[in-house]
């Protein structure tokens, strides 16, 4: 499977699968550009345009099942 955002495939390197707060999961690329690009503590989905709240990359867990 692969990302909606970057349409890359899912991997255990940089376009590691995360799950967002919405459920929604894009790669983790995707989730740091998204928070650099609202200069913001928090981002929107790209998917439902629910907000999350950016605490580190680890606070949004990997998506194992599509691994």
């Amino acid at each position: 499977l692969e990302c909606p955002v970057c349409l890359e495939f899912f991997n255990d390197g940089s376009h590691t699968p995360r799950l967002l707060c919405c459920g929604h999961t894009v790669c983790q690329l995707c989730v740091e550009r998204l928070v650099v690009s609202s200069s913001l503590p928090r981002f929107r989905c790209p998917e439902c345009r629910a907000l999350s709240k950016w605490r580190g990359i680890h606070h949004f867990p990997k998506n194992y099942i599509l691994l």
